[in-house]
């Protein structure tokens, strides 16, 4: 019997919402490995991605140089909201001081950089153009 990523999604979804991720994320791994079926992965969380975004749900990846504060965290699930239907974000905060200062998110589709790091590489192309 062939399983489609759209079901796997859909049993994943409901694991994180009646337990917690690690198990889910857990589980899921587990058969994967033990049906050979791992290379579905990639397929199984768009399709989780996909599947939450129509449910108006997003996570989004916050990378930052430092650990942001809840105001901050409140100011981007804003943000976020105003571009689509969501009205559940949940924020994934990384630390990762190469990126100097600034913010990249991610979600849904969108990768938004704003990072002093990307400002930099910007202009190191504008001026070896000259």
């Amino acid at each position: 019997m062939k399983v489609a990523a759209k079901n796997l999604a859909e049993a994943t979804i409901e694991i994180m919402e009646s337990e917690d991720e690690k198990t889910a994320a857990a589980g899921l791994f587990n058969w994967l490995k033990r049906k050979n079926k791992i290379r579905m992965l990639p397929e199984i969380f768009s399709e989780i991605d996909r599947q939450l975004e129509v449910r108006g749900e997003v996570v989004a990846k916050v990378v930052s140089a430092r650990p942001l504060s809840d105001d901050e965290n409140l100011k981007i699930i804003e943000k976020i909201k105003t571009f689509g239907r969501y009205h559940k974000v949940e924020i994934k905060n990384i630390i990762d001081p190469k990126i100097i200062g600034g913010l990249q998110i991610t979600f849904a589709d969108r990768l938004i950089l704003g990072t002093i790091r990307e400002r930099l590489n910007n202009l190191k192309r504008e001026l070896l153009k000259i």
